[in-house]
């Protein structure tokens, strides 16, 4: 009977115990497995050229969103990016707006208009070389224009502006004299022809005093024969335009009359001392 009651009590035991200790089993199986495989890995860091590479196509992408400029403008909006710029005082960037306008267009009209305010533009930046250029080629183009007058006139303005002093080249007094003659051939223009009048007396001036200098440089240097062509040239042309220049070419004159006294004064010497030196004998020599 004893026996027996151990043996109940052992087998309540096997029930109790063995199946406890296969679940721990199976408990500590599973969490070797998931030590097993559940790893994580490390993230790498983007490398430096790959960080580039990325950047530069972000670069591109934004280069390709960029907002269009003013070479990219219509032509009516080029009209009125041009107005807004004018009436703001910006030269520059009108000046970018009109030749951008003359490229564009192929309308006769809209081409002369533009050349003209161009060259208005440059004339009040007092960038008078250019502005003579344009108002210049305005007048070749468009030769029956009603505002051919206009152009030449402020063409004769801006070369005049250009000339440079008497003792320098007077190619540019030249120039705006010769602009001066074909204003004044026209009859029929009558706004500015006073003040064009005025400018061609001035060229006159600017011209006849360059000679007058020039000639006194050459008495100066003892090129009297120079001098010489230089006030004939003077008396020939200058003074029939320039009554008033007649003192200072008569000045000129006695300069050139006193250079001449004096060198022939001198050869004159020279000859005398020549002819009364005595000629030395052969046999004064030993």
């Amino acid at each position: 009977m004893i026996n027996t009651r151990k043996q109940i009590i052992l087998l309540a035991f096997a029930f109790l115990i063995i199946p406890y200790l296969f679940s721990r089993a199976a408990q500590d199986t599973q969490v070797a497995i998931a030590q097993e495989f559940d790893v994580n890995l490390p993230k790498q860091e983007e490398s430096a050229s790959r960080k580039k590479r990325m950047r530069k196509s972000k670069n591109k992408e934004e280069k390709k969103k960029k907002a269009a400029t003013y070479m990219d403008f219509e032509y009516d909006q080029l009209v009125a990016a041009k107005n807004v710029q004018k009436e703001k005082g910006n030269t520059s960037a009108t000046i970018k707006y009109l030749e951008q306008l003359l490229k564009l267009t192929t309308n006769v009209t809209q081409i002369a208009e533009h050349l003209l305010e161009l060259a208005d533009v440059f004339y009040l930046d007092q960038q008078f070389k250019k502005a003579a250029h344009i108002y210049t080629q305005y007048c070749t183009m468009y030769p029956g224009s009603e505002k051919q007058e206009y152009a030449l006139y402020r063409s004769i303005m801006s070369s005049f502006a250009c000339i440079l002093s008497i003792d320098r080249d007077q190619t540019k007094t030249e120039e705006t004299l010769g602009l001066t003659e074909v204003f004044l051939l026209q009859d029929h223009f009558k706004t500015y022809r006073e003040e064009v009048l005025q400018i061609q007396k001035q060229c006159y001036e600017q011209l006849a005093a360059s000679d007058c200098s020039i000639c006194s440089f050459y008495l100066t240097s003892g090129k009297l024969k120079a001098a010489e062509k230089r006030i004939t040239h003077l008396r020939s042309y200058w003074l029939a335009k320039l009554p008033t220049l007649e003192p200072e070419i008569i000045a000129l004159e006695v300069q050139l009359a006193e250079k001449k006294e004096t060198l022939e004064l001198l050869n004159n010497k020279n000859t005398q001392v020549a002819q009364n030196k005595k000629p030395r004998h052969m046999a004064n020599r030993f």
